[in-house]
């Protein structure tokens, strides 16, 4: 749904790449996306280990660079790694253990019981439990005191988006996901680089999309609306608008509740983080878990650490420190927003869809300074760079960390802003008519585009009055 103006209107996986190993090894170098390491179930499959031989391992996760090395080593927020092993081949575990923070590296020594080809996965993990940083390689062993060595690659998962990658873009339109999935109305869309998650708002389900052969399910939620706490099915939703992850849990904001809801992607668990249930009334107090209140939150985003709300009719952003559920308003009316909508984040800053001020705002967390970085009041379809750009009800936003992808609703077109100049552009759809048409760029036509997200690779739109997800290459 387009919110912007009333008078028409009637969610750290981080990549990590293989760099150089040391020790007496072959090794292939491959670039992945694993959002749910060392959860995925890999060792469940079937299968045997080719060469039933013990070679103890040495383990390095930091990458033989001293750089690399200091970038994980200083982050904080990284408080145990794991590693598991796996046959190459046949996807049976071999082995498995931790590593502890060395002064270079975090290392480990884990007991693997073959030699061969040996696929290792690493995970390091947030005090909470969140997934930080991720790794994969597979290595040749030969025996005992073999030395296996991760390094980090610049990339992440924040606020269901994959930053790190800048998506190259033609940019031609096609549906993805379309009506003979059954979508109704849907409102937002966010990833964990595998999968994509949909607030099917009409619907009251969150639907997951694989990203590999865009089979569509339901995650959790029935089309009966309520405000169930529950697992699959058994949970309800009413309107879930905005939905974000963190690549094990999606966060929704289930706006017509007034709530903000947890569902764990592994089994479908929902629970409600914070906001009142019915029949209690909507509003704006702070406070923790279901203390606190809200006023149809449209726009949800996560660091790892913190949630962000686009509180929609308080005109806040409010922040819930994901760990405590404590509920606080980061940014208040007085900053001008009106009718917040989509949000994202890249860590240092957030960025909203300030729709019926036709604005997108950049928001510095570390202080809650707010400035306009494009358009204005007046409303428009221009290009232009800042204030000289003009969007018209602006609703869903993504960043891949050097630019934003807005699904500027009212005028159906996909903008993009380059964030350290400001400057847009329009990539795709045209002001002139809505439609379905798939095309290259402004040959191409939206409904109401109303979400957005970025795999690193690609695009990905909630068209709300389509009832269908497009694809931007």
């Amino acid at each position: 749904m387009c919110r912007g103006i009333t008078a028409l209107n009637s969610l750290t996986t981080r990549y990590r790449s293989i760099v150089p190993v040391f020790g007496l090894l072959a090794f292939v170098s491959i670039l992945i996306a694993c959002s749910n390491a060392l959860q995925s179930g890999k060792g469940a499959q079937s299968g045997s280990a080719a060469t039933a031989k013990s070679a103890s391992v040495d383990v390095a996760l930091g990458g033989l660079g001293p750089s690399a090395a200091k970038s994980l080593i200083g982050d904080s927020a990284v408080a145990s790694v794991k590693i598991l092993a796996y046959d190459a081949g046949s996807g049976a575990a071999v082995g498995s253990g931790s590593l502890t923070k060395g002064t270079s590296y975090w290392n480990g020594n884990i007991t693997v019981s073959e030699t061969g080809s040996v696929l290792f996965e690493a995970a390091a993990y947030t005090s909470a439990g969140s997934l930080d940083y991720c790794g994969e390689m597979t290595a040749t062993l030969t025996g005992k005191g073999d030395k296996v060595s991760i390094g980090v690659l610049a990339a992440s998962l924040y606020a269901g988006s994959i930053h790190g990658n800048v998506p190259s873009l033609s940019p031609v339109v096609s549906t993805f996901a379309g009506s003979t999935a059954g979508f109704s109305l849907p409102t937002d869309v966010a990833t964990d680089g595998t999968n994509l998650y949909v607030a099917d708002s009409n619907h009251n389900e969150i639907r997951k999309i694989a990203i590999s052969t865009g089979a569509v399910t339901t995650l959790a939620g029935s089309t009966q609306s309520g405000h169930l706490d529950g697992t699959g099915a058994g949970a309800t939703f009413n309107g879930p608008y905005a939905v974000t992850t963190d690549g094990m849990s999606l966060y929704v904001a289930d706006s017509l509740n007034n709530e903000i809801r947890k569902i764990v992607i592994a089994t479908g668990e929902v629970s409600t983080l914070a906001g009142s249930p019915p029949p209690a009334l909507s509003g704006n107090t702070n406070g923790t878990g279901t203390n606190a209140k809200f006023d149809d939150p449209d726009g949800i985003a996560t660091d790892g650490t913190n949630l962000y709300v686009a509180d929609y009719n308080n005109n806040e952003i409010r922040k819930i420190v994901i760990s405590t559920r404590a509920v606080t308003t980061l940014v208040g009316a007085a900053a001008g927003l009106n009718g917040p909508g989509g949000i994202a984040t890249d860590g240092t800053s957030l960025y909203v869809a300030d729709s019926s001020n036709n604005e997108i705002r950049k928001i510095l967390i570390s202080t809650g300074a707010v400035t306009t970085l494009a358009g204005s009041i007046s409303g428009g379809h221009t290009d232009g760079t800042g204030t000289a750009a003009s969007f018209t009800g602006p609703q869903g936003i993504t960043t891949d960390g050097a630019n934003l992808y807005v699904a500027d609703c009212l005028n159906n077109e996909i903008r993009k802003i380059v964030i350290a100049t400001g400057a847009v552009t329009t990539l795709a759809g045209s002001y002139k008519s809505s439609g379905s048409s798939d095309g290259k760029g402004t040959a191409a036509k939206f409904n109401g585009p109303n979400g957005i997200t970025t795999d690193g690779t690609n695009l990905y739109v909630a068209d709300y009055s389509n009832n269908e997800i497009r694809r931007i290459q």
